[in-house]
């Protein structure tokens, strides 16, 4: 996943782009009622067009630097309206080869549906939803072989989170929000090893970290679980269920 974001920044700046990391976009400035530039730490950067990554009601709620843009009408549905379901999605990296995996996953993608009793999406308090759903699985690897080194594979799991989920990941706690997340994590490969025998033990590296703005979810810290897997880290994006706020 990486690999393809970096390939996208290259390409970025040979073509002239500047990228401003770790820059929090603090308004969008319009103009005559056009989106003209956005306001970072003091400074206006001005452009030709502006593209909002965010959700739609901090786009306009929070980040419009004028509000009467907005008719009163459409401010009050935006704050009425419902945030949907989020993604909690684990990017594993596999000691097993393409082959191997394709003795398991007869296609790269695979939907089980398997939800145990007293699966509910909406109930975004139940400490053991993610023992209960069920989790998409997809290989990019066995779409693409390069998408792992020789030898390896790359795996995905995916699954519709809670709203909020158990106050929105531990309301802030950084301990609770890592016993949730590895919780969460270690549910959804057991539920994979379903599919996969011993999956559990063959992975060898995964990343995750939590927070995505589309999803209206607060960026988390990154932490990582090793072994001896030789080869280059396969990230796990684990995004919190999204919320009315940032």
């Amino acid at each position: 996943m990486q690999s393809w974001a970096d390939v996208l920044a290259e390409n970025f700046i040979k073509l002239g782009g500047d990228f401003q990391l770790n820059s929090y976009v603090e308004k969008i400035i319009t103009k005559n009622g056009t989106a003209v530039g956005v306001l970072c730490k003091n400074k206006i950067y001005n452009a030709d067009y502006i593209t909002s990554a965010g959700d739609y009601k901090k786009t306009f709620l929070q980040l419009l630097d004028d509000k009467s843009l907005i008719s009163q009408g459409l401010r009050d549905d935006i704050e009425k309206a419902a945030v949907s379901e989020g993604f909690f999605t684990v990017y594993l990296g596999l000691k097993m080869s393409n082959e191997e995996l394709s003795n398991y996953m007869k296609v790269p993608h695979v939907f089980p549906l398997h939800n145990k009793t007293g699966y509910d999406i909406y109930n975004s308090a139940d400490p053991e939803f993610f023992s209960k759903t069920s989790a998409s699985l997809y290989s990019p690897s066995m779409v693409n072989p390069k998408h792992a080194p020789q030898g390896k594979s790359s795996l995905m799991l995916q699954t519709l989170v809670p709203n909020q989920w158990m106050n929105n990941w531990g309301g802030g706690d950084r301990d609770i929000y890592r016993q949730l997340k590895e919780k969460a994590m270690d549910a959804m490969i057991e539920d994979a090893s379903r599919l996969i025998p011993d999956c559990v033990n063959n992975f060898g590296l995964h990343h995750k970290f939590c927070g995505s703005e589309s999803s209206g979810g607060r960026p988390r810290a990154l932490q990582s679980r090793r072994d001896t897997l030789p080869y280059k880290e396969i990230k796990a994006l684990m995004p919190v269920p999204p919320s009315s706020g940032t």
